[in-house]
Formats: C-alpha cells, sequence, structure tokens
C-alpha cells in the first residue's frame, strides 16, 4: 500500500512540474526580465518653450527625433496621445519632468523591467534645494528610453520615482521609490 502511495505522489509531484514548465514556456508565468535600455537624456527637447506643462509618461513610436517632435506636438500643441501602435512601430517610452524656469533639475534612468505584457521604469529626479546656485534657462528633463518592437497585445506601464533634493551644504533629501504615473497601450 505505501508503495503505491508513494507512486501517486511522485507522479502528482511530476505533474506539478510539466504543468509548470509549460506554463512557463507559454508565456503564462514570466520572470522579470530587466531590458536593456540607452536612455536618450534632453533637458530641452522642446526647444526654448517657456510655457507651463506638468509632468507626462507615456509611449510614443518613431525615432529619437520623431518622438522629440511628436512630444513637442503633444506639450505645446495639445495633441492627444497615442494609445494604439502597429507591430511594425519602434517604441519608446518618454519620462517628461515638465517645463523649469531654471536649472538644477534632473532625470536618470536606472533600469526597465518587463514581466509578461507588464513594464516597470525605474528612475531618479533631482532638484535643486534652497541655497543652491541654478543657471537662469528653461529646462525640461526628459528621458527617451528606446525599447523596440512589441507583439500584439495589450500592455501596462508604470513609472517609479525616487526623488533627491540637493541642498546648499551638501546635503541630500531622498524621498523613497514611489509609483507616479500608469500608463496603458495596445500594439496592433
Amino acid at each position: 500500500m505505501r508503495n503505491k502511495d508513494s507512486v501517486v505522489l511522485q507522479a502528482r509531484i511530476l505533474l506539478i512540474i510539466v504543468i509548470t514548465a509549460l506554463a512557463v514556456l507559454s508565456g503564462c508565468v514570466s520572470q522579470p526580465q530587466e531590458l536593456k535600455v540607452s536612455p536618450v537624456i534632453d533637458m530641452n527637447p522642446l526647444g526654448g518653450y517657456s510655457g507651463k506643462s506638468e509632468g507626462m509618461f507615456t509611449v510614443l513610436n518613431g525615432s529619437i527625433p520623431e518622438v522629440k517632435e511628436r512630444l513637442s506636438s503633444i506639450v505645446i500643441k495639445k495633441a492627444p496621445e497615442l494609445s494604439a501602435f502597429s507591430v511594425d512601430d519602434t517604441l519608446n517610452f518618454v519620462v517628461f519632468r515638465g517645463v523649469f524656469s531654471t536649472g538644477g533639475y534632473g532625470i536618470k534612468i536606472n533600469r526597465v523591467v518587463k514581466q509578461g505584457n507588464e513594464f516597470t521604469v525605474f528612475a531618479n529626479y533631482t532638484d535643486p534645494g534652497k541655497g543652491i546656485a541654478v543657471t537662469q534657462v528653461i529646462t525640461a528633463p526628459t528621458a527617451i528610453i528606446p525599447f523596440g518592437k512589441l507583439e500584439k497585445g495589450d500592455y501596462s506601464a508604470s513609472l517609479k520615482v525616487t526623488w533627491e533634493v540637493e541642498y546648499k551644504e551638501g546635503t541630500k533629501v531622498i524621498e523613497t521609490e514611489k509609483e507616479l504615473k500608469n500608463i496603458e497601450f495596445s500594439v496592433q
């Protein structure tokens, strides 16, 4: 009797292993994967625009110059953001901090993680604290993160940011990472 129970238990364990392996291979269960990306940081992609603008996190298609042109249309001309793309499109995440009247504001992309159809972009924002000397120039810190083409499907992405404020005394205040924005888009 014990031998039969042992065989049944081994068969169940083997079945669980096979089902798990098939689920992973079919994409039902995926492991987080850090993407190799080369973000392009631009402190003034809007070409001197000094109007007010909130930050945004979005997906835009095209080359870096095309992305800057589309971002400019969205911010300045209030063109709508796209949420549907073609499988032939080269896609980019865009992290736009907004327009600031001085320098001292920065952005850095730490990493991009993909799990299934969900992306997470991890970024650092730096701000000047009181007493920090800054340039008197309009800045709009922006990161364009090319990540290529995607298969048909529905996708989501979140932006997680850690803030650093630098002070004249050389101290930094770091605000812990928090989720700032979420977006959804599709590829057809």
